[in-house]
């Protein structure tokens, strides 16, 4: 039999509903076991030529017992879906709470698809396993036994043969485990890789018409679903062998155990009576083995598909949100952000990003970081927000370790605005209180307004119920990014980030968000990373950065004034 005990782990919260639906499953298997017995005494009374009046207690007796299987059947079924209910809702909330605590330092790594059929397809998988496969494992050996047990009180011969039988039944899926195995993690991984291509192809939907490799893309994904086709074949053939192995032994081991009943009966070895229960009892000893048989197929998908969730859940965490430290975001007078000799490499065999990087933003100042693209400006803030940390050196916030500090106290001092907004699909007001969730309505027009998104929203049929569409593309790029800005004025940060945040939008939403910005950003500490660095010249310093080295500060116009890398940068772009 096919115990996972790391698959059991799971169960955790709902294992006593798994015990109870096995008892719902021996219940059902024992009416099976009473209506043998009774249609074996109902056979004997009309072969004695017995009155219709001795016949009707016992045919309504067995009325009441196939009444009774089809309420237990209908109440297992029902509880069955409740308890991997429960079990699928504490798996997929601890899947998540994981990719939390991984983060984006992970998430580079990984297909998106991929991810997505762990978490839906391969907790679904544990289905088969928990509701099906491992209750009629307890089934199998409670139900079976007792029956096996009255078959060798009537003749030891007769419970040899069935127990021979039996066991043949149950140690076939044993023996084809090791193919099954191999076939079910071939199948697995063809669906993974199938779901992941589907992903990115709706997601590039568009690119791929653009560019006319609509049937490039169409070809690859063609090939992985002639694959999981394939798998799925070779995956239906291992079990089909297997159960058509087990039906025949399970049909064997009744013809034979009924044959020689019928010979022990005629000798006088057994009363008649007792044939008659065995006619009809034999077959219920195969039942529930059979059906685990069955299950086995569905059970082994559910282990299989486990391994990916195990692999997920054992990823080692890069970030440990193990700080006690908070800061109070209402804290007056500002907050200082400070890098001390940080060392930084995404990959310890690739060269360091940063080596010995050493700036600080003051209290309220508006820093502003400049530089060719793959200089790290971006890094920069990866590292403040802890989506990753440095090999050596710190980060400070005023004077803090950022280690030190609980991962939520210091994401609650920084709001970001980015180059890629990124809007749930719900409604405007939905995601506006994604940032601050006990603001009231005054409180997200205001920041609307101040955003400059209010009169577009207020124009919109259903206004703030809008639905903004996945990701955001029922909107503009200019719209969104006002969406964020208001989102960032809701949050109401002390520290604001805003990374290439007017990089795609043209010249006439650019000025209308830079207004937005400015106000914004009063009174508080900012660090933007320009793409056009004319967004920039009034900041109150410049950090011009190349190959992760800071090679000139100053203000614009100092640094314009001088000779130097930024004043390259700028006239190449004008």
């Amino acid at each position: 039999m096919m115990i996972h005990k790391r698959v059991m782990e799971l169960t955790k919260g709902a294992r006593s509903g798994i015990v109870c639906k096995a008892l719902i499953g021996v219940a059902i298997s024992a009416t099976y076991i009473v209506q043998a017995a009774t249609l074996g005494t109902i056979v004997g009374l009309l072969y004695k030529r017995a009155a219709f009046s001795a016949l009707l207690p016992y045919i309504t007796y067995l009325a009441a017992i196939i009444g009774t299987r089809l309420v237990l059947i209908y109440i297992n079924s029902v509880y069955g879906k409740k308890i991997i209910g429960t079990v699928k809702n504490i798996l997929r909330r601890r899947i998540y709470a994981k990719l939390l605590k991984l983060g984006p330092a992970f998430l580079d790594d990984e297909r998106t698809g991929t991810l997505g059929s762990t978490m839906v397809s391969g907790v679904d998988y544990l289905e088969g396993y928990l509701t099906l496969y491992l209750p009629q494992v307890l089934v199998c050996l409670i139900a079976c036994s007792a029956m096996l047990v009255y078959i060798f009180s009537v003749h030891y011969v007769l419970g040899l043969i069935a127990l021979v039988a039996l066991i043949i039944v149950l140690i076939s899926p044993i023996v084809f485990g090791k193919v099954l195995s191999e076939s079910s993690n071939a199948h697995w991984a063809a669906y993974q890789e199938l779901t992941a291509e589907i992903l990115d192809g709706v997601q590039g939907i568009v690119t791929a018409k653009a560019n006319n490799a609509q049937e490039r893309i169409g070809s690859v994904l063609k090939g992985k679903m002639k694959t999981l086709f394939s798998e799925t074949m070779n995956n239906l053939k291992v079990n089909l062998t297997e159960v058509g192995i087990a039906g025949f032994a399970s049909g064997a081991g009744v013809s034979f155990t009924l044959a020689v009943a019928a010979l022990l009966a005629v000798k006088g070895s057994i009363p008649l009576s007792s044939l008659l229960v065995l006619l009809f009892m034999t077959n219920e000893v195969f039942r529930p083995a059979a059906d685990l048989s069955a299950y086995f197929h569905q059970g082994f998908m559910g282990i299989t598909s486990s391994g990916s969730i195990f692999a997920l859940l054992d990823e080692e965490e890069k970030i440990h949100d193990t700080g006690t430290k908070t800061l109070d975001v209402k804290m007056p007078g500002g907050f200082e952000i400070a890098y001390t000799d940080v060392l930084f490499s995404y990959n310890e065999n690739e060269a360091p990003v940063f080596e010995d990087m050493n700036f600080t933003v003051k209290k309220n100042e508006r820093l502003a970081i400049a530089g060719e693209s793959g200089s790290g400006k971006t890094t920069l803030i990866n590292l403040l927000l802890r989506f990753y940390d440095p090999q050596a050196g710190r980060i400070a916030i005023n004077g803090i370790d950022i280690r030190d500090l609980t991962l939520k106290s210091l994401r609650s001092l920084i709001s970001v605005v980015s180059q890629e907004t990124y809007l749930f699909n719900g409604t405007i007001k939905e995601n506006l209180l994604h940032a601050n969730e006990t603001a009231d309505d005054d409180m997200v027009i205001e920041a609307c307004k101040i955003a400059h998104i209010d009169s577009f929203i207020q124009s919109l049929p259903e206004k703030y119920n809008t639905r903004v569409g996945e990701r955001g593309l029922n909107f503009s790029g200019g719209q969104r990014q006002r969406i964020a800005i208001a989102r960032a004025v809701l949050k109401d940060a002390p520290i604001i980030v805003l990374d290439e945040a007017t990089s795609g939008v043209d010249t006439e939403n650019e000025n209308e968000i830079k207004h937005s910005l400015s106000v914004l950003l009063k009174n508080r500490t900012s660090i933007t990373i320009a793409h056009r660095l004319n967004t920039i010249e009034d900041c109150d310093r410049i950090l011009v950065l190349r190959h992760g080295r800071i090679v000139e500060e100053g203000t614009h116009h100092q640094l314009f004034g001088k000779d130097g890398y930024y004043k390259k940068l700028v006239q190449a772009q004008q």
